[in-house]
Order: C-alpha cells, then sequence, then structure tokens
C-alpha cells in the first residue's frame, strides 16, 4: 500500500508538473490542432498524390506562412503609416473649425455627449495631443497592452503553425490511436463520434474563415469605390478582427470611420456633395 501511494503520488506530480510547463501553450495547441483538423482533407490529398508525410505537412506550412504571416509583414508598414495619416488628417479638419453637423446632436442616446465632443475639439483647434492630455496616462497603458496583446498574439499563431506541423506530419499515428480507444471504449458508434467531431471543426473553421473573407472583400471593395484611402489595409485589418472573433465588434471603427471622413470630405467618387 505504501508503495502504490507513492507511485500515486509520484503520478499525481507528474501530472501537475506537464500541467504547468503546457499551460501557457494551451492556446497555441488548440488552435494548432483545429487548424490541422481543418487542412486534414488537404493534407491526406497531398499523401495520395505521392507526397511524403513530411513533404505534405512542409508544403501545408509554406501555405499557411504565405497566407498569415507574409501579408502580416507587407500590411503593417502600411498600417502605420495610415495611421498617422489619419491623425494628421482629423487635427488638420478641426483646426479649420468646421461647423457641427446638424444630425450629430439627433444621434439616439450619444447625440449630447457627441456634440459636446464636437464643440472640446473645435476649442483647441484640432490639436489632439492637448485634448487628449490628461488621458495620456490611461492611453499609455491601452496602447502598451495592445502591443504585448499583438505580439503575444503573433506569438500564438507561429506556435500553433509548428503544432500544426507535427500533427500533419505524424498525425496518422494519433488517428489510428483515438479510433482504438474510442472503439474499445465504446465501440463503433463512440469511434464514428470521432470523425462527427472533426467534420464540425471543418465546419465551423470554414464558416469563420469564409465568412470573414467575404466581410473583408466586400468592405475594402466599397471603401475602394467610394474612394476611401488604404481601401486595402483597412480590409487586411477588417479579415484579422473577424476571424478573431473576438475583435470583431471593432469593425464599426471602420465602417463608422470610413462614412466619417467622407461626410467630412464633403464628396465620394460617386460626385461631390454626394
Amino acid at each position: 500500500m505504501i508503495e502504490r501511494g507513492i507511485l500515486a503520488l509520484l503520478l499525481v506530480g507528474l501530472l501537475i508538473g506537464v500541467i504547468a510547463v503546457v499551460k501557457p501553450f494551451t492556446t497555441a495547441i488548440l488552435f494548432g490542432a483545429a487548424l490541422a483538423t481543418a487542412a486534414w482533407p488537404m493534407r491526406q490529398a497531398l499523401v495520395r498524390r505521392g507526397l511524403g508525410r513530411g513533404a505534405a505537412a512542409a508544403l501545408l506550412l509554406l501555405l499557411s506562412l504565405v497566407l498569415v504571416v507574409l501579408p502580416l509583414l507587407a500590411f503593417a508598414p502600411h498600417l502605420a503609416e495610415q495611421l498617422v495619416s489619419g491623425a494628421q488628417r482629423v487635427q488638420s479638419y478641426f483646426a479649420a473649425t468646421p461647423d457641427q453637423p446638424a444630425w450629430i446632436k439627433g444621434v439616439p442616446l450619444l447625440g449630447r455627449r457627441l456634440g459636446a465632443a464636437w464643440d472640446r475639439i473645435i476649442e483647441v483647434k484640432g490639436n489632439l495631443r492637448a485634448l487628449l492630455e490628461p488621458y495620456t496616462a490611461n492611453l499609455e497603458q491601452f496602447m502598451i497592452g495592445a502591443a504585448r496583446a499583438l505580439a503575444d498574439s503573433m506569438v500564438q499563431v507561429l506556435l500553433s503553425l509548428a503544432v500544426a506541423t507535427m500533427f500533419w506530419t505524424n498525425g496518422d499515428g494519433l488517428v489510428a490511436v483515438l479510433h482504438d480507444a474510442l472503439r474499445r471504449l465504446g465501440g463503433p458508434i463512440a469511434e464514428q463520434a470521432l470523425d462527427v467531431a472533426a467534420g464540425a471543426i471543418r465546419g465551423v473553421a470554414y464558416g469563420v474563415i469564409g465568412t470573414a473573407a467575404i466581410q473583408a472583400v466586400l468592405l475594402a471593395s466599397g471603401l475602394a469605390v467610394t474612394g476611401v484611402p488604404g481601401a486595402g489595409t483597412l480590409g487586411f485589418v477588417a479579415l484579422l478582427l473577424a476571424i478573431s472573433q473576438i475583435g470583431g465588434p471593432l469593425l464599426v471603427l471602420i465602417w463608422g470611420g470610413a462614412a466619417w471622413w467622407l461626410s467630412g470630405a464633403g464628396h465620394s467618387r460617386f460626385g461631390a456633395g454626394s
């Protein structure tokens, strides 16, 4: 009994240690497993065409990097330029002391606050730095938190791609073990549940990515047609926000800011004053 008790304690301690080590990578492991499951039919098709498991995994990893990492590297500098340019345009616009649009105070619930904010910006002649000075500390904390979250997201994406590559390379053995275990525990029905779960994961992944891509294309096309600058960059940002799901509500800032820019410019590509 003492020996068994010591063995059980050692196993529990080992399990706790493994959980402590794996815990920071839980998101990457889960996302990588979902990505590997979603792309598994493509991996199987490549293997059936004569590619080795390692070559198929390397090809899928390269495709993932081209679709995810390269666009980030390409659009990041343009996004920074667009943010700086947009801030300068906003400051120049309010420095010209424009009249407050009549519709602002008519906005439900927020009309009075929006009107007061407009008047406050006009008072400081568009000097947004002076306007935001009382909130500098909070803004710095927000920017640091956003930068940290963005960096953490990039690391998690890269780790997820590494996990997915391992599944693509050695996933056949894992799938066989899971099928065998479920067959022994619950029979054919339990074994079929594994395939049903994999299909559900693929369906959700295809739905999220497909919907996000459609949203981004429609948004970028609309912005380009109406003459909003940086339509491609804003469309790519919208794609990332839509895929993340958490950042989906921030899409309002994109098309809302575009609508404000068109209203302030007083024209669109379809004609002045429209």
